[in-house]
């Protein structure tokens, strides 16, 4: 088993709209000690198939959502056929804040007993979760617990589900950003399709790029790009910002820096601004995938998450996918995870536990590769070829469709998260270092023009100068 010593941040409901914004206090470890074994004395580690008990789990009402829980459910329920499983339904648009509110609603009150005992989340909104005081750290079951241990799970998705060392999150998989292709557009333009096991240089990659561009541009239609993608989400923005030689948060002498405003950030948004320019691709938008997703880009960049969608589309017939292309001057790929946290005042905690161990299991994961909608976290699914998210298929993937582009190069020093830098910062800091991170590639998409993209005072310059100032002013408080 892993063993972890931390501090856990804690929350009162007082406090609550005032922590997200860098507002906050930390419990003493020996606090958070003495609660969690009161918790974990009323917990059961060793329950046998036939123990009676109930779960309510969160659901997200987002339809591949609906899927994977059902997957996991299913098999959860063959393990352990005397517990009760309740799904409490969430509107998809308003999941987070609506769990929040719960949260405020049950902290105000002191009763919990009527909340949930699991919910799904990714590894962007644990920090809010955690500085709310909402999420149980698994380590400490983690640590009581001989039957289980996170050794078989890939090392960097554990470490992406803990904050100041406690594992807060059970990762469920393996997200690894790569790029879709429509293939009946590169046919129609008469340019070869990229390789599914070798990423392009950036050389082939901006040649692929113009070629595209060119024939779109040439049908008339002002709403076809050569590449659709998410650039102000952090995880394709910080590989991508990354592959130039660019920093955001360091250490250096023992103090916690910003390094934003450099050329190596210039340059970056250089080059993306000049695809933007050159009509490669849009202004910064808010949804994923969605211009790929209506048959109006050639490109998409994703994870497997938005496989099943683009399916269940059933507008672009012909899906193919790639290992993400080079950016810069060095090769970096952007991974993550999601998963399912453990209600901080869950009233069954034996029956959540048994649920977040199931969904790493090798059951649990073989029916989630089923649905289509991840890669699993568990190494030994990761290593099988056999195993059903890389046997997964479907009609419109094209011949041969290539799974292995989602694992390209896992293992080496090109897969990187925001957990090298997130992990320098308190957890109060995060949402705020996330949001002008984020903000700042929107804002030279959007807010600068042809004329005046590189002018200090009104283009590209400016907006790194902002985003370098606004996080240097977070840094100035709750210095982790």
């Amino acid at each position: 088993m892993k063993h972890f010593k931390i501090t856990a941040v804690l929350l009162g409901f007082i406090i609550i709209a005032a922590s997200l914004f860098g507002c906050g206090f930390m419990k003493k470890n020996s606090d958070l000690d003495k609660e969690m074994s009161a918790i974990i004395q009323n917990t059961k580690f060793d329950v046998s198939s036939d123990y009676k008990g109930e779960l309510v789990i969160a659901r997200n009402m987002e339809s591949g959502e609906i899927t994977n829980l059902k997957a996991f459910i299913d098999t959860f329920k063959v393990k352990y056929p005397n517990i009760k499983v309740t799904e409490q339904e969430y509107p998809s648009a308003n999941y987070v804040t609506t769990l929040q509110s719960e949260n405020a609603a049950a902290n105000n009150s002191g009763n919990y007993k009527n909340m949930f005992d699991v919910f799904w989340t990714a590894e962007n909104e644990m920090p809010s979760y955690v500085t709310l005081d909402m999420l149980m750290p698994l380590d400490y079951f983690d640590r009581e617990d001989d039957s289980f241990s996170t050794d078989g799970l890939v090392d960097s998705m554990v470490a992406d589900s803990s904050l100041d060392g406690h594992m807060y999150v059970m990762p469920r998989d393996y997200n690894q950003l790569v790029m879709y292709y429509n293939k009946d557009l590169f046919d129609a333009a008469n340019v070869a399709v990229p390789s599914s096991t070798e990423s392009m240089s950036t050389e082939q990659f901006a040649s692929m790029l113009e070629s595209l561009q060119t024939y779109l541009t040439a049908q008339g239609d002002a709403n076809y790009y050569s590449l659709d993608a998410y650039w102000n989400w952090e995880s394709l923005l910080w590989p991508y910002v990354k592959s130039f030689g660019s920093e955001l948060i360091t250490k250096n002498d023992g103090k916690t820096v910003c390094n934003y405003q450099s050329d190596a950030t210039l340059e970056a948004y250089t080059k993306l601004k000049e695809m933007q320019i050159a009509r490669y691709i849009p202004n910064a938008g808010n949804s994923a995938m969605g211009l790929f997703g209506m048959g109006n880009a050639a490109l998409g960049i994703h994870s497997r998450a938005v496989l099943t969608s683009l399916l269940d589309a059933n507008v672009v017939k012909n899906i193919g996918v790639a290992p993400l292309p080079q950016f810069g001057k060095e090769y970096y790929i952007g991974a993550g995870c999601s998963g399912y946290g453990m209600y901080r005042h869950a009233p069954h905690t034996t029956e959540a536990w048994l649920f977040l161990k199931h969904i790493v299991s090798q059951e649990g994961q073989e029916e989630f590769g089923k649905t289509g909608n991840g890669v699993p976290v568990l190494k030994s699914a990761l290593a099988d070829k056999n195993a059903s998210w890389c046997t997964f298929t479907h009609a419109n993937l094209v011949n041969g469709f290539d799974h292995n582009a989602y694992v390209y190069a896992m293992g080496t020093d090109a897969v990187t998260s925001t957990r090298d830098y997130k992990q320098y910062l308190a957890p109060a800091q995060i949402y705020k270092v996330k949001t002008e991170f984020q903000n700042s590639v929107q804002y030279i998409l959007n807010y600068t023009g042809v004329d005046n993209y590189l002018d200090k005072d009104a283009g590209i310059p400016y907006y790194i100068k902002l985003a370098q100032n606004k996080i240097a002013a977070t840094l100035k408080k709750d210095v982790k």
